[in-house]
């Protein structure tokens, strides 16, 4: 099983707070640690990250969100089969990665990168 790290590039909100962002990009890359997700967002958002299996599959949900006009998404790569997107419910933008094969996916954590926090 490989593992798949799965990246947010957000400026993290201030907890319980939810704020209107767009996407602007994202990307994919795979590596020798695994398939890495960014996800840009041109301000701080909130976000759920959801597991489901039966395919198996990773959703990050974007409450208050939406993708920015033009936002080309990424073919698969690595682990990661696909990229799609849609909306739940009305002001919810959500990203599915349909996985390629089974994986573990990390525990998300935060980086600092050129002065902005980044959701790992």
């Amino acid at each position: 099983m490989r593992i798949a790290a799965i990246a947010a590039a957000i400026v993290l909100a201030s907890p319980g707070l939810t704020r209107a962002a767009d996407i602007q990009a994202v990307a994919l890359t795979d590596g020798p640690t695994g398939t890495r997700a960014e996800i840009a967002l041109s301000a701080p958002a909130d976000y759920n990250l959801i597991r489901l299996q039966g395919p198996d599959r990773l959703v990050v949900d974007l409450p208050a969100s939406s993708l920015a006009r033009g936002v080309a998404l990424p073919a698969g790569a690595g682990a990661v089969g696909r990229v799609r997107s849609g909306q739940p419910v009305p002001g919810t933008a959500r990203l599915v990665f349909d996985l390629a094969q089974p994986v573990a996916a990390l525990a998300p954590r935060v980086e600092q990168r050129d002065g902005r926090a980044v959701l790992v």
